[in-house]
């Protein structure tokens, strides 16, 4: 405008309040700009001219009705256009002192800046409306990637930036540790209190997580009450396991919720790359296995991953398929650990054992295919095996004259099944074998998972003559 016109400096007064004004000057010394409050006078005056007709004006010099607009620009003539956005009044464009000491600023001059005036109005708007989509763009962004309750980064915000520090491993970084933390009793919380209540211990428990670590730290809702974490580049595994257990000890403070001070536990699992994994999904499935071995109660709730503690391998896939056909094909082995009197070295049991025979890979002991029968729901049918492969033993040795007794062990899903005790009354009807001479052994930690159901299972075995027995006493909940 200033060049076009031949004016001697150009301005743009931006209205940005009822009686502010912003200046931006450009005069004929170049690009020096300059930002500066406009005279209240003038834009009083200006604001009240141009509300009424928005059209471009000439204040010419000699005119008596322009002095006092010319007086309060310090000009000789100026060209004044008023810039819209939509229907609103944003500010006004100026030129001021055209270059020349004959001619000033017509009429032809005012049709010319008038148009300048509506591009730049134009200009404005799309500029607004641009840095308005931008806005939205980044806050569909921000949500995309963070968690609406608690306002940390979700699941897809930590599964970007593992994958760029995995990316990171190839080029010569430093391990990437991993962690998975998962409340403790966090399903009670919103049984007994409510969701709203549940809500209220996730924000606690974000705020804490996050006070508790450095900047550098990533520390992210994963879902439901699962967080997690990615410990800054160059970390080593043993502080990243002190800072987890300063987590833990953060967390553990009471909450209170509701008038209630409630206390939650947090169980975490780490796992490292690229030792224990080189891509995002391996290493956060190894963190939630060494999760529930922290939520089983080893190394104090917070464990490194370990293979041999890993029960999701594909081995084990392929064995849950062959277990259900190995019970029925005769691949079970009973075996019987003898029960010896420390008085008089007197022979007074066994304990019923197994041995499952794999037809390709040998023997298979039963802490490896006894969980895996309680996942697949069969542990039922290999209890029944065990049994009755008792009796029929014990009924022989009762025969030869030797009163032996004999136990076997029950899962926690088969001391929940409602079938067990028919099942143990018919083989019991149909063994000579007495009641009592049948011993069943519960793990303490069965017993106790679940002590209201199981204690009406337990006295209906009772019921039926067979002894029980806690094994496994001073492991679990109580100490020996």
């Amino acid at each position: 405008a200033k060049d076009l016109l031949r004016a001697e400096r150009a301005e743009f007064w931006l209205l940005t309040g009822t009686d502010a004004c912003r200046r931006y000057v450009v005069d004929d010394g170049g690009q020096s700009s300059t930002v500066q409050q406009l005279p209240p006078a003038l834009g009083a005056l200006l604001t009240t001219d141009f509300v009424r007709a928005r059209d471009a004006r000439v204040f010419a010099r000699g005119e008596e009705s322009a002095a006092d607009v010319l007086a309060e620009l310090g000009a000789r003539d100026a060209l004044v256009a008023p810039v819209v956005e939509g229907s609103a009044l944003i500010g006004f464009v100026v030129v001021a002192n055209r270059l020349s000491d004959i001619y000033t600023f017509v009429s032809e001059d005012a049709r010319i800046f008038a148009t300048l005036a509506d591009h730049a109005g134009v200009a404005l708007q799309n500029g607004r409306l641009i840095i308005r989509l931008h806005e939205q763009a980044r806050q569909r962004e921000h949500e995309a990637r963070h968690d609406p309750l608690t306002g940390l980064p979700n699941r897809v915000l930590f599964a970007d930036r593992l994958g760029r520090r995995l990316d990171a491993l190839a080029i010569g970084d430093r391990d990437v540790v991993v962690a998975l933390m998962d409340l403790d009793g966090f399903k009670e919380i919103n049984d007994t209190l409510g969701h709203h209540s549940g809500d209220q211990v996730l924000v606690e428990v974000a705020d804490r997580l996050q006070s508790a670590t450095d900047d550098a730290t990533l520390v992210v809702r994963l879902g439901g009450d699962e967080f997690g974490l990615l410990a800054p580049s160059g970390a080593r595994a043993d502080d990243v396991e002190s800072m987890c257990r300063h987590l833990r000890a953060a967390v553990a403070e009471p909450i209170e919720v509701d008038g209630i001070p409630v206390t939650m536990g947090v169980s975490i699992g780490l796992a490292v790359a690229p030792s224990d994994g080189d891509d995002a999904e391996t290493l956060i499935k190894r963190a939630d296995v060494a999760m529930y071995s922290a939520k089983s109660g080893r190394d104090g709730g917070v464990c490194f991953y370990d293979a041999t503690r890993d029960e999701n391998t594909p081995r084990r896939l392929a064995l849950g398929h062959e277990l259900r056909l190995a019970v029925d094909g005769g691949q079970i082995r009973p075996m019987f650990q003898p029960k010896v009197s420390l008085d008089d070295g007197r022979l007074t049991g066994v304990e019923c054992l197994c041995r499952w025979d794999h037809p390709t890979l040998g023997v298979i002991m039963p802490d490896e295919f006894i969980p895996l029968a309680e996942r697949i729901g069969i542990s039922g049918s290999l209890t029944t095996f065990m049994l009755t492969s008792a009796l029929e033993h014990a009924e022989r040795w009762l025969a030869a004259g030797n009163d032996w007794t004999v136990a076997v062990n029950i899962s926690m899903h088969t001391l929940l099944d409602h079938d067990l005790i028919s099942i143990v009354r018919r083989l019991l009807e149909s063994s000579p074998v007495p009641a009592r001479n049948v011993t069943f052994e519960i793990t303490e930690t069965h017993l106790m998972s679940d002590p209201v159901r199981t204690t009406h299972t337990r006295e209906e075995l009772a019921e039926l003559g067979v002894r029980l027995s806690v094994d496994d006493f001073g492991t679990g909940y109580s100490s020996l």
